[in-house]
């Protein structure tokens, strides 16, 4: 200013005094001559400080992630390095080392091997036929010619690559130094195909299994100075990471060497463009709207916070809030630190200090509320924009039976005798014939249809949590484990009470596939959590007559 005190602002905002928001959309008037008062009373009329903003100038800062970790916030997980060249919906919700572990289909084992076998032929033919390489065996479930013809012929893959180092060690034995060279370029470039293919076998598991979720933390240098920041994702039910999911975390220590570069982006964009979307009011009080407009059409209830926030910002915000766009990095935060506008008069309002921009920009999208601890930060999640899923290689339903007080783990899809995915139907098991004397026999209870394993209902018996909670148990006759056939289903122990609704939840396992910014592909195997159909009936009976 020209006397030189500070500049400010102050805004006077209508609110109506009953919570029907039709009364004040309504906007009825009696007397025009008197609004035409309240304007020039309000120094509306005297054109001053009119102008609109024509630039832009925004400087932000930026700091990659660097590091994260697997698993509950409050774990005590190894942090590793942050990859940005990948994803972050493969390396959270990948979970192929442990399908690896839980006997992976046939012909995937086969390709393996034969590509480990084929790179020996190719490179050291001696050691193509070497007696330590592993061959396969019998599988549990064999699925007659496919076994047949790989049984003691195929290398098996999966055994040689969890076996890596002790056979690297003995295809050495007895090789010159540059035959050892070119075993070790070999193997090294095996190994890096089969994680790629099939996951790393020490892989961390991002999955928290009693409660169906991914859990797992971020962690960069912070763009405004401070300490490095700890974000954590809880909850996340895969189908894509986003800002959303990230909170900002408190008495999460960082890694010990946490920190990274902070990029200064500067950019100035011309004429932003008011905020405005299909349906909204014209911004002039004396206009006429066109036939797209129907405000007494809104039904709104007083607790629809979102509705009324649209509502609010329609009627009387949108001409103070303009769109632009600031190009950034994914994954990472980002500060803004100042904000420049030029108006149509050529005059510069800059907007300057963390406080303000933190109370006044983007506080909707902060990472956390809570104390406004993460105000003006934003988080440029490296998630995927879209992806390609494919068919459910598993498929279970934990479902509820009231009749018989249990829960159920349903297979519904899961591998067959060769490894690929196929229906599992829910066949009943033969019951007893009746006694050819008509003489009634008693059993302790009737057996549970195939593919469906009971869960039984209890309390947590935890120093300060007894939550209740489904367990894995055992109805008689006993359904012999290894009969059950989803790595879904076997790694399911436990399951907290609340992420079992009675209509039932849904988790599959299915091949994902996206490509990154980099146009780079990448395929990894997750999961997905859905609802299900409702209670189930098992019909199982306790003490029954036959």
């Amino acid at each position: 200013m020209a006397d030189g005190r500070p500049q400010s602002w102050t805004r006077l905002r209508p609110r109506r005094r009953t919570i029907d928001p039709g009364v004040g959309l309504a906007a009825r008037t009696a007397d025009p001559l008197w609004f035409l008062c309240r304007q020039l009373q309000f120094e509306e009329l005297t054109g001053d400080d009119g102008g609109a903003p024509t630039a832009l100038t925004i400087t932000a800062n930026w700091t990659p992630f660097t590091h994260w970790r697997p698993g509950p916030p409050d774990s005590d997980g190894e942090w590793l390095p942050f990859d940005p060249h990948r994803p972050l919906e493969s390396l959270v919700e990948d979970d192929r080392s442990a399908v690896g572990g839980q006997a992976p289909p046939v012909l995937a084992v086969a390709e393996a091997g034969l590509r480990l076998q084929r790179a020996l032929r190719a490179a050291l033919p001696a050691l193509a036929e070497h007696p330590d390489l592993p061959l396969m065996g019998a599988t549990a479930r064999p699925s007659g010619l496919t076994v047949n013809v790989h049984t003691g012929r195929t290398v098996d893959g999966f055994l040689a690559r969890a076996r890596l180092d002790a056979l690297s060690a003995a295809l050495r034995h007895d090789l010159s130094a540059g035959d050892a060279a070119a075993l070790d370029r070999l193997v090294e470039e095996w190994a890096s195909w089969f994680d790629r293919r099939f996951g790393t076998p020490s892989a961390a598991t991002s999955w928290v299994q009693d409660r169906l979720e991914y859990q797992f933390a971020l962690s960069s240098a912070d763009p405004r100075g401070g300490d490095p920041l700890v974000f954590v994702a809880n909850g996340y039910l895969g189908g894509g990471v986003d800002w959303a999911e990230l909170d900002l975390a408190h008495g999460v220590a960082p890694p010990p060497d946490a920190g990274g570069p902070i990029e200064s982006v500067t950019e100035t964009r011309r004429f932003p463009q008011s905020l405005r979307w299909p349906g909204m009011p014209v911004d002039r009080f004396w206009e006429m709207e066109d036939g797209a407009i129907d405000l007494g059409a809104l039904t709104l209830d007083p607790a629809d916070l979102p509705g009324l926030l649209a509502l609010d910002m329609a009627t009387t915000g949108s001409t103070d809030w303009f769109l632009t766009e600031l190009a950034l990095p994914v994954g990472g935060v980002a500060a803004i630190q100042s904000v420049v506008v030029t108006d149509t008069f050529g005059d510069a309002t800059s907007i300057t200090g963390g406080g303000a921009i933190a109370d006044g920009i983007g506080l909707l999208f902060t990472p956390e509320g809570e104390q406004r601890s993460g105000g003006g930060l934003l988080v440029t999640a490296p998630g995927v924009g879209a992806r390609v899923d494919g068919p459910a290689r598993e498929q279970i339903l934990l479902v509820r039976d009231e009749l018989a007080n249990l829960g159920w783990i349903v297979e519904q899809t899961g591998p067959g005798e060769d490894g690929e995915p196929g229906e599992l139907r829910a066949t009943p098991r033969e019951a007893p014939g009746s006694r050819a004397d008509g003489i009634l026999s008693y059993r302790l209870s009737t057996a549970a249809p195939e593919h469906w394993l009971p869960l039984l209902p209890r309390r947590r018996d935890l120093p300060g949590d007894s939550r209740r909670e489904f367990a894995r148990g055992t109805v008689y006759p006993e359904t012999d484990l290894e009969l059950t056939t989803t790595m879904l289903a076997r790694q399911l122990d436990t399951v907290l009470d609340e992420e079992v609704p009675r209509e039932g939840t849904r988790i599959t396992r299915s091949w994902q596939y996206a490509r990154w910014y980099d146009g780079s592909r990448h395929l990894w195997s997750g999961r997905g959590i859905h609802a299900g159909r409702g209670e189930a009936n098992s019909s199982l009976r306790f003490d029954d007559t036959f």
